[in-house]
């Protein structure tokens, strides 16, 4: 796989890009930090969706070694492991990103709730909490869906790590023999992992949707009363 699609799952996956606008800038109003924040989410949920393609190069790499053994196997074994060694610290950034949006968030829905008190009228006091309480839900559906991508990508990433140690040792024939089964096994961990990046992409472009102050027309529709007959 070439190194600037590694490079671009590595800068794109880091959840801090994707949620840094929770910070915003103390002059701007709620809903211009809220656009920055759901403009960046969409973009990425894109790159989220990128790194699904990046996690099949690297199995590629994986498959094409193992079932096609043939001819010079060392510049086979260095796509591989330049691959294991990008999405490690991928996976590093992702970790890191996702505590420092938590803190940002944190301090984004505190400014929300101090916001709300201020409000007189119990209605619209109640709606706008409502509203809130809202975007808080989406933002724990990507909590969640981002601790179902760390259960599924450390055996993933162990199963890679396993084969590559083998092979870096011994790579001959019988050392490729004796590691089909897992490649086999790290395609299926492989697979449920790009499950989990979809679910978080999805969740990404609904919390980015949510705080969004762009509106489809379709959904203006909806939400506009009837005329009085």
């Amino acid at each position: 796989m070439k190194k600037t699609n590694i490079t671009n799952l590595i800068a794109t996956l880091t959840v801090t890009a994707a949620l840094a606008a929770f910070s915003g800038c103390a002059s701007k109003q709620n809903y211009q930090q809220g656009a920055e924040t759901g403009a960046g989410l969409m973009a990425a949920a894109d790159k989220v969706s990128l790194g699904i393609t990046n996690i099949d190069q690297t199995l590629g790499s994986l498959n094409d070694l193992v079932n096609n053994p043939s001819g010079d196997l060392e510049p086979k074994l260095k796509a591989y492991n330049d691959n294991v060694s990008g999405l490690q610290t991928m996976y590093q950034n992702l970790q890191d990103g996702v505590a420092d949006a938590r803190n940002k968030a944190t301090v984004y829905l505190t400014n929300w709730d101090a916001k709300i008190s201020t409000i007189m009228n119990p209605d619209i006091k109640n709606a706008a909490q409502q509203r809130k309480d809202a975007v808080q839900n989406e933002i724990n559906d990507v909590k969640k869906s981002y601790a179902e991508v760390r259960v599924d990508f450390d055996p993933f990433m162990a199963s890679l790590k396993d084969i590559q140690t083998v092979l870096n040792s011994d790579l001959t024939a019988g050392g490729i023999s004796s590691v089909k089964g897992a490649a086999t096994t790290a395609t299926a961990k492989g697979d449920k992992l790009k499950q989990s990046l979809g679910t978080l992409a999805d969740d990404f472009r609904n919390l980015g949707s949510a705080m969004g102050s762009s509106v489809p027309t379709n959904q203006v529709m909806q939400a506009t009363p009837p005329a009085a007959q």
